[in-house]
């Protein structure tokens, strides 16, 4: 994930940008930011997409890509 991270902040350092990780209480906190829909990407992982499908699954997604490794 640091790639990518590193690859938005480099070619579109305008892109707002949400990293997803953490412990529960930084995701939960994180959830916040999420429900305000004030991001254009959400970086994360797949497992993190499991473990909290329940709050994802709230936001209306445009475009989701799972990057399988």
């Amino acid at each position: 994930m640091a790639n990518w991270v590193n690859e938005f902040a480099k070619w579109s350092p305008a892109v707002s940008t949400i990293i997803f990780k953490g412990n529960p209480q930084i995701r939960k906190t994180l959830g916040h930011s999420l429900r305000n829909g004030k991001f254009n990407v959400l970086l994360t992982t797949y497992e993190y997409v499991i473990r909290d499908k329940a709050l994802l699954a709230k936001i209306k997604w445009r475009y989701m890509i799972i990057e399988f490794v």
